[in-house]
C-alpha cells in the first residue's frame, strides 16, 4: 500500500487499507478517513473539493484487536487544487515557474540598460549582474524542468 505524493481535490480518494485502519490527515486540510468493511479508505470527490491545496502529513494506523494502535505508515502528501473550482484567469503556475519567469523579466529588462549601479546624492542603486542573473536562472530551470519530468533544462527566452 501506498499513499501518493500528490492528490488532486476534487476527484475521489481510495487506497486499499485493510479493514480496522485510519488515515490521519493534518495540514493544509484535516480529515480522519476509517477504513469500511470491504477494507478501503474512501473520500468521495464533494468531500476531497473542500480539501485545501498545500501540504498534509499523514499517518495510517491499524487498529490491533486487543486495542493498541500501530502506525503502519506516515509521510507528506501535497493536495493539488482543484482546477474545477478555480476562476478564469488563475495563476496555475508553480512557485518555481513564476520566479524563474520574474527572473526573465529582469534579464529582458536589463538588455537596454549598460549600468549596473548609480547614485543620486546621497542615494544609490546596485543592481544584481546580469552573469548571477544567469546563474539564478539555471537554476530555477532545473526546479521547473524537475517538476515537468523532465531531466534536462527548459529553453530559455532570452540569451546573451
Amino acid at each position: 500500500m501506498k499513499i501518493p505524493d500528490t492528490f488532486t481535490a476534487g476527484t475521489t480518494f481510495r487506497l486499499r487499507a485493510g479493514t480496522g485502519t485510519i488515515l490521519l490527515l493534518r495540514g493544509s486540510c484535516s480529515a480522519d478517513l476509517r477504513a469500511g468493511d470491504d477494507g478501503f479508505i474512501v473520500a468521495s470527490a464533494s468531500e476531497t473539493a473542500q480539501w485545501a491545496p498545500g501540504s498534509v502529513a499523514f499517518s495510517l494506523r491499524k487498529m490491533a484487536q486487543n486495542g493498541d494502535v500501530v502506525e503502519v505508515l506516515n509521510g507528506f502528501m501535497t493536495i493539488l487544487p482543484d482546477i474545477a473550482s478555480l476562476p478564469a484567469g488563475a495563476d496555475t503556475r508553480s512557485q518555481n515557474r513564476r520566479t524563474y519567469d520574474a527572473i526573465c523579466a529582469v534579464i529582458e529588462n536589463r538588455a537596454s540598460r549598460d549600468q549596473e549601479s548609480y547614485k543620486i546624492g546621497n542615494r544609490e542603486l546596485k543592481r544584481m549582474p546580469v552573469s548571477d542573473l544567469l546563474k539564478l536562472r539555471a537554476q530555477y530551470a532545473s526546479f521547473v524542468a524537475q517538476e515537468n519530468g523532465r531531466g534536462g533544462l527548459i529553453e530559455h527566452r532570452v540569451r546573451f
